[in-house]
C-alpha cells in the first residue's frame, strides 16, 4: 500500500525523500497501533500526508489519493484521520459518537431543551450533507434514525 501510495503520489507531481517515505511507514505504522492493529491496512494510510511537506503539495496528495484515504478511520485519532484524509468512515464515527452523545445527554427540564434540539439538528444535517441514505455506514443510519426518533417525539 504505501509503495504504491508513494508511486501515486509521484505521478501527481510530488517527490518524496526516502527519509520522508520512511517516516510515513512509521507514522501509518503507529496510527494502526493506536487503532489495535499489528498490521497496517487501507485504514491507516492517513498519515502518508503528514509526509508531504508543503500545503499545496498535501492538497495535490488528498486528489491523488482519494480513493485510498476515503477509507481511512482511526478509532483514537479521528480529528487527525478525518483532516487527513476527509474520508467518510472518519467522519462517520465522528457523528456517530457525537450523535451518541446527544442521545445520553437529552435534558431532563425545558430550559436546556432549545440548545440540545439545536445541537441535535446540527449533528442532523452534517450527517444528511454527508452521506446518501443508501450509501452511509450501517451505524451513521442507527444513529441517524435514533436522533430523528428523539427529535420528532418534540
Amino acid at each position: 500500500l504505501i509503495a504504491r501510495s508513494v508511486r501515486m503520489l509521484r505521478n501527481a507531481g510530488i517527490e518524496l525523500t526516502d527519509r520522508r517515505i520512511v517516516k510515513a511507514q512509521k507514522l501509518i505504522a503507529a496510527a494502526a497501533a493506536l487503532d489495535g492493529r499489528a498490521v497496517p491496512t487501507e485504514r491507516d494510510l492517513w498519515p502518508i500526508l503528514l509526509a508531504v511537506p508543503t500545503r499545496e503539495g498535501q492538497t495535490v496528495a488528498r486528489e491523488a489519493l482519494g480513493e485510498l484515504l476515503a477509507r481511512s478511520e482511526s478509532r483514537t485519532l479521528v480529528a487527525a484521520a478525518e483532516e487527513a484524509s476527509l474520508g467518510p468512515l472518519a467522519r462517520g464515527r465522528r457523528l456517530v459518537r457525537a450523535g451518541g452523545e446527544l442521545l445520553a445527554s437529552a435534558p431532563g427540564d425545558a430550559e436546556g431543551l432549545p440548545a440540545w434540539r439545536l445541537r441535535l439538528e446540527g449533528v442532523l444535517r452534517e450527517i444528511d450533507a454527508g452521506f446518501a441514505p443508501e450509501s452511509a455506514p450501517e451505524e451513521v443510519r442507527d444513529v441517524r434514525d435514533r436522533l430523528a426518533a428523539s427529535l420528532g417525539a418534540l
